[in-house]
């Protein structure tokens, strides 16, 4: 019997989706210069990580993930400016394979 991944409780978790500039700061400011995008928290299967990184990074340019706890499965995804839809897009299409469950408001 196969069993199925059982997610902790995301209670606890922000679901962030805010602006962020190119040294990461979430200021809210909009600097000249400054690269703007959105940043997406969610649950994957912890097995799936990598592909989703990996999915993800082949689209050049359209997101960064990177792994917040890699034993939950919480990752955070940098998406470029004007390509959030796309990155909905992919993880949407992705997300019977990941699992992947955006981390709910505290």
């Amino acid at each position: 019997m196969k069993s199925k991944l059982q997610l902790p409780s995301r209670e606890s978790y922000c679901y962030h989706r805010h602006r962020v500039n190119k040294s990461g700061k979430t200021n809210g400011s909009t600097a000249e210069g400054s690269m703007q995008g959105t940043v997406f928290l969610g649950f994957v299967d912890p097995r799936t990580i990598h592909f989703l990184s990996s999915t993800l990074e082949a689209y050049e340019g359209v997101a960064v993930v990177t792994t917040v706890d890699s034993d939950l499965g919480l990752v955070r995804i940098h998406a470029a400016p004007d390509c959030e839809d796309d990155v909905l897009a992919i993880i949407g299409a992705e997300s019977k394979f990941t699992g992947w469950v955006p981390a709910e408001p505290a």
